[in-house]
């Protein structure tokens, strides 16, 4: 899951980076387990997610198929990607792009122009225009965009527009804004899937599409209950962010409420809960409240979340909570988990960032690895966002500098493989990286790059 606060999104008409639910009758939860972790924890000397459907008024774009040939790739620095080419060939005047993973050796690149299929063969041009805030794309090839309004949601699909407003259960944003890609980062995870679903957060609540109706989940049907802007002034009102990950493994969404206030480290929430198809459940969980900065699963699922400054791990069929503390940091100093990326040993990779007195940061962030029950520190710059991609039994990080790669399962020095700057990136079914990003050699040009295995 990424974090709001710690992402940089990359503009195009500039060269400077910016920081820029429940159903059934209510349940009786089982009391989770608390365990010692196996894993010790570590001080600083030992470092170690039936109606009729209206269909929408909106014109339809310009709808073309023109596959246009990529030219011959090049390297970067001798490093793994290869150019495809400049965003704005693709799509001219483009101000933002993102990237999502597709079926088959493909992947979708999102813009604020438009969206496109790439491949290492060229692109074909699937939405050429759109009205709103661009959501993402399903596995069924939809693309859901919300009105400027927040007053409906509609799906492109096979050359029309279907528009889900009240009279399908979808309820008004009223901060729609906060999809706006162009002015807010894309750290917030507010998109997920399971099959036959469609599930999506606000700035208020949860939404869950069954493929006819959208349902709402207030805070209160989840469990939760939010800060106050109570006593708050106008300029510090604080925003509530619901993440969501959705896992095909047990079939249950998984949601991290987090609480921030304009220019200050996020400090409180109202924890995790998950839907298990019929309630919601976690209110009485280690994780029950805090700032949730991260949600995963490893391939044995178990689920792993950074709750303030904890690192949690919980075992579905157990069940059962281990913690994972960290205490790296002064005593005048709080540290705070938010970011988590699992390797293929199942052992977590984590940054943290120290937080001293009056909400200031006083250190730079820190990548931990776990390994064998030691965290051990590795040595890397202050990091955008962590996000572990494995190629040719590799882990790539990515970092101010550039893309780093390391052995996977061990805290070997990471060495810069490349020096592009990435603001986004996904791998496809097939293995195949793709990024967004620049070469600082070639005038903050943002291109869509490649790596292949």
């Amino acid at each position: 899951m990424k974090r709001r606060s710690f992402k940089f999104m990359v503009y195009f008409y500039t060269s400077t980076l910016l920081v820029a639910c429940a159903f059934g009758n209510p349940t009786i939860e089982p009391t989770p387990t608390l365990a010692t972790p196996t894993a010790r924890p570590i001080t600083p000397t030992s470092i170690s997610a039936t109606t009729t459907l209206a269909i929408s008024t909106i014109p339809p774009p310009t709808f073309s198929f023109n596959s246009t040939p990529f030219p011959t790739p090049t390297s970067v620095g001798g490093g793994p990607f290869k150019l495809v080419a400049g965003i704005n060939e693709i799509f001219p005047g483009s101000q933002w792009a993102d990237l999502q993973s597709a079926q088959g050796a493909t992947a979708w690149l999102l813009t604020d122009k438009g969206i496109a299929r790439v491949s290492d063969l060229g692109w074909t041009i699937f939405l050429s225009s759109y009205e709103g805030y661009l959501i993402g794309m399903d596995s069924t090839d939809r693309a859901w965009v919300i009105s400027e309004a927040g007053d409906s949601i509609s799906a492109w699909e096979r050359m029309k527009w279907t528009k889900y407003s009240g009279e399908n259960g979808w309820a008004t944003v009223n901060d729609p804004q906060s999809f706006n890609r162009a002015y807010l980062d894309l750290n917030n995870n507010n998109f997920a899937e399971l099959p036959g679903q469609i599930w999506l957060s606000t700035p208020e609540d949860v939404r869950l599409f069954d493929g006819v109706r959208w349902k709402i989940f207030t805070p209160e049907d989840m469990g939760m209950t939010l800060r106050s802007n109570e006593n708050i002034s106008s300029a510090s009102a604080i925003f509530h962010t619901f993440e969501i990950e959705a896992f095909q493994s047990t079939g249950e969404v998984w949601v991290g409420e987090c609480d921030s206030e304009p220019f200050s480290f996020p400090d409180d929430g109202s924890g995790a809960r998950w839907f298990d198809g019929k309630a919601w459940r976690g209110k009485s969980t280690p994780v029950q409240s805090g700032c949730v900065h991260a949600i995963h699963e490893d391939r044995s699922g178990n689920i792993w979340m950074a709750v303030n400054f904890s690192l949690w791990r919980y075992t579905p069929s157990t069940p059962e909570w281990v913690n994972f503390t960290l205490t790296e940091f002064s005593a005048n100093s709080q540290s705070s988990i938010f970011d988590i990326a699992i390797g293929d040993v199942d052992e977590p990779w984590i940054i943290t960032q120290a937080v001293c007195s009056g909400g200031g940061t006083c250190a730079p962030p820190m990548l931990y690895h776990l390994e064998e029950g030691v965290w051990r520190p590795l040595n890397v710059n202050v990091l955008h966002e962590l996000r572990i991609l494995n190629l040719a039994g590799h882990v790539w990080l990515v970092d101010q500098d550039g893309v780093y790669a390391m052995v996977d399962g061990k805290a070997q020095f990471p060495q810069l493989v490349s020096n592009l700057i990435v603001s986004d990136w996904t791998m496809d079914t097939a293995g195949k990286v793709w990024a967004v990003g620049r070469d600082m050699a070639e005038n903050d040009k943002i291109s869509l790059w490649i790596a292949i295995p």
